[in-house]
């Protein structure tokens, strides 16, 4: 419970969940000839209540508590065993699971960017308007390879790498989408990383396909100037209160912070735990913090007067599927992440973090997921579902899951309403 709010799940497809293996479920009065009608089966004992063959009225996969099943509600298919009281869960794209990037804007609505048949688009979450096309020729890789931020004039703005190597900014800044290029190339299946400073001036971190290094491109009122971090590998930027740009990433598995000034970049170790996948962020006290993947667990690292300090958030295992992070409304941080088959959601409390499950779905439910919190302060989560069926890359969907409000339903027929 977060906040005094819980989750709730929809579950889009029972896909034969919860009905009983083999023979048909015996009526109520099974054993015993409750009717005297000198028999013990159910079939014309109708005085007790019995049935003929077990009952799905709503379609859900679970048949009633009445014929023998065990679902509360055979006339609402949102619930049944399994469907939980957590989390809301709806399916934004069921044959086509390439990941997307959210982000909440100054006003809390979730803004969606997506690669997706040789183009990028952009929608907004629950607004029931249609994706916009930002780029209609921008084929880019099946991993996430976007960045969303929100000018100063509270335009949208992207920087992505498509798969020939070019690393491209579209900003709607005038009302139509525009695409500037930077003529710089990054990896195309890397993500590069975007924020603005003060004055507006776009910064976006980004590794080099042709030098394999850290770079940074700033927008320099319509040319792009760029500089050279260190060598290493995917990163994450972020404009600190002072005008500085601070960025991390990681170098043989070593995570490295760095910060600029005019006379280049500062660099210094964070952790040498076999660290990848980090974002950074400041926090709500303008506190640096990086959320990244250090060997088998996700870590914090947090930058105070005294250097930097390091917590576990959440273990991980063999299985880890993406991460990322960002700061809610009141002021900490949430991260989401996928681990084995399932995807996850952590939140920091005042006396440690709080781990719970937010997608237990059979296969693997967790991949790449993106993290935002909308303007009333509730998560959501957009990640790549794969359904493997037995075969490789098979039936993968793109998900959305975010958090309600209670309803004092019992959702999942625990016999506890939330």
């Amino acid at each position: 419970m977060i906040g005094g709010v819980r989750w709730a799940v929809i579950v889009l497809c029972g896909c034969g969940a919860g009905k009983p293996p083999g023979a048909l479920p015996a009526g109520p009065d099974a054993g015993a000839d409750a009717d005297s009608d000198a028999d013990t089966d159910s079939d014309t004992d109708s005085d007790t209540g019995t049935w003929d063959a077990p009952r799905d009225d709503d379609g859900d996969g679970h048949f009633s508590e009445e014929s023998g099943g065990d679902d509360c509600d055979d006339a609402d298919p949102s619930i049944h065993p399994g469907a939980g009281d957590r989390w809301a869960i709806e399916v934004l794209d069921d044959a086509d699971g390439t990941p997307a990037v959210i982000a909440a804007d100054a006003a809390g609505a979730i803004h969606m960017v997506r690669g997706v048949g040789g183009r990028l688009e952009h929608s907004v979450l629950g607004d029931g308007g249609e994706s916009v096309v930002v780029d209609a020729d921008a084929p880019v890789s099946w991993r996430p390879v976007e960045s969303i931020a929100f000018g100063p004039d509270d335009s949208v703005d992207v920087a992505y790498c498509v798969r020939s190597g070019d690393l491209r900014v579209a900003s709607d800044a005038g009302g139509v989408w525009a695409v500037s290029a930077t003529d710089q190339h990054c990896d195309a299946d890397d993500s590069p990383s975007l924020a603005f400073d003060a004055d507006g001036a776009a910064h976006v971190a980004y590794r080099d396909s042709t030098d394999e290094d850290v770079r940074v491109a700033t927008d320099e009122g319509g040319s792009w100037s760029v500089s050279v971090v260190d060598s290493g590998s995917p990163s994450s930027i972020a404009i600190g209160p002072d005008g500085q740009a601070h960025v991390t990433y990681t170098k043989d598995f070593v995570l490295w912070h760095a910060t600029s000034s005019a006379e280049g970049w500062t660099l210094e170790e964070v952790d040498d735990h076999d660290a990848s996948s980090a974002t950074l962020l400041f926090d709500s006290a303008d506190t640096l913090q990086v959320i990244y993947l250090a060997f088998d667990e996700i870590r914090r690292a947090t930058l105070s007067e005294g250097g930097w300090s390091i917590e576990n958030v959440a273990d991980v295992g063999a299985f880890f599927n993406g991460l990322d992070a960002t700061i809610g409304i009141d002021g900490r941080l949430r991260v989401g992440f996928g681990r084995d088959e399932d995807l996850f959601f952590a939140v920091e409390t005042d006396a440690a973090w709080s781990v719970e499950t937010v997608d237990p779905s059979p296969d693997i439910s967790g991949r790449f997921p993106s993290v935002a919190v909308d303007g009333a302060g509730m998560p959501h989560i957009v990640n790549r579902h794969d359904d493997w069926a037995g075969a490789i890359d098979c039936c993968s969907s793109l998900r959305h899951t975010w958090l309600t409000l209670p309803d004092g339903i019992d959702q999942d027929c625990d016999g506890e309403a939330y």
